[in-house]
């Protein structure tokens, strides 16, 4: 079977014991259920999950949006540059070198940070970083930063 060869036997493995429940048809056969992991291992694959400098300015721009009509399209920009990453389209050292530029006419990774940061402190009163990553921990450490000065 053509689909056969597309899959890795241990990635099958895994993939069915994590999804085990695979909905059962009628008329599905072998083709289909191969097909049907593939499609789970590239959806696996496509998990990559984005460096601290492209989350910084995604949630920058996602913050700033409603304000600016530039921010908007910015965000859009950016968006469907990361699913050409993730699609193949686009090599990721071309993209992150992208995403550089950008950070710097918004004056950096740290002050996209602050001002990300400082929007939601004047919205809510305080600002709670959740998560373990690089962002997350330089976020908080801004975040404390700003409430002592307050």
């Amino acid at each position: 079977m053509r689909s056969d060869r597309w899959l890795n036997r241990k990635r099958v493995i895994y993939i069915k014991e994590k999804h085990s429940n695979l909905p059962s048809y009628p008329n599905i056969n072998e083709k289909h259920i191969a097909l049907y992991y593939h499609t789970l291992i590239m959806m696996e694959d496509n998990k990559q999950k984005p460096t601290p400098e492209a989350k910084a300015l995604s949630l920058f721009l996602m913050t700033f949006k409603s304000e600016n009509q530039q921010y908007k399209d910015k965000a859009r920009q950016v968006k469907n540059r990361r699913d050409m990453v993730l699609s193949g389209d686009l090599d990721k050292d071309k993209y992150q070198n992208e995403v550089k530029g950008i950070l710097a006419t918004y004056g950096g990774y740290t002050k996209v940070i602050e001002k990300t940061v400082q929007h939601y402190i004047n919205k809510f009163g305080e600002y709670k970083s959740q998560g373990d990553d690089k962002y997350a921990k330089d976020a908080q450490a801004i975040a404390e930063k700003l409430m002592a000065g307050d």
